[in-house]
């Protein structure tokens, strides 16, 4: 059984970007690429006819973060909006990845962002690629869909020539063993002190 993933196709003077920017920032063009796995899937960009399914999937992620922290997350709501997701799908700086089956129906959602660290006076430059969200419909979890996202954002930085993936992760979220087996490792902590 093999994942297809299909490129993405940037519309960057549509959004305002110009393919200076990308070109600035070392972003390389993308390829088509297939990985073996267990189940047929394809990873495909996100399109407006997904949007009903990723604000489901966003709920799903909202609740597990309300349950985690109460006193910052509103249960009942989503990160974005259709609106918002909209906007997103145009943005060639935000990709959004999805994990469809067969039948071209959504089992889960990467989305994106490409970061171009500039250099500074202690820093060098680089690319990253920074996972904002990833989320399996709680219908398809342990069928290796985050597996097939995660691998499909991890080649797609190395395609762009990014550096690395980085994301944030709350405390108590089962998502931290997830991205341990992915092979990824603390890079720092963040802490607080509720006043």
């Amino acid at each position: 059984n093999a994942v297809v993933v299909e490129a993405r196709i940037p519309r960057l003077q549509s959004c305002g970007v110009s393919n200076l920017w990308m070109i600035q920032c070392g972003f390389n063009d993308r390829k088509k690429r297939v990985y073996r796995k267990e189940r047929d899937m394809t990873v495909r960009n996100a399109r407006e006819k997904d949007i009903p399914k990723m604000i489901e999937l966003l709920q799903q992620v909202l609740e597990i973060h309300a349950a985690l922290q109460p006193n910052i997350f509103l249960s009942g709501t989503t990160k974005y909006s259709a609106e918002d997701l909209k906007e997103l799908l145009e943005d060639p700086r935000k990709p959004i990845y999805v994990a469809v089956d067969e039948e071209d129906q959504v089992l889960g959602y990467v989305f994106c962002q490409l970061i171009c660290h500039e250099k500074s006076a202690n820093t060098r430059e680089y690319n990253s690629i920074y996972i904002d969200d990833l989320c399996v419909d709680e219908t398809a979890r342990g069928q290796h869909v985050g597996e097939a996202l995660f691998l499909h954002v991890k080649e797609e930085g190395k395609a762009l020539g990014c550096y690395d993936i980085n994301l944030h992760v709350w405390e108590g979220n089962d998502a931290r063993k997830f991205y341990d087996k992915m092979g990824m490792v603390p890079l720092y902590t963040s802490m607080q002190t509720v006043l």
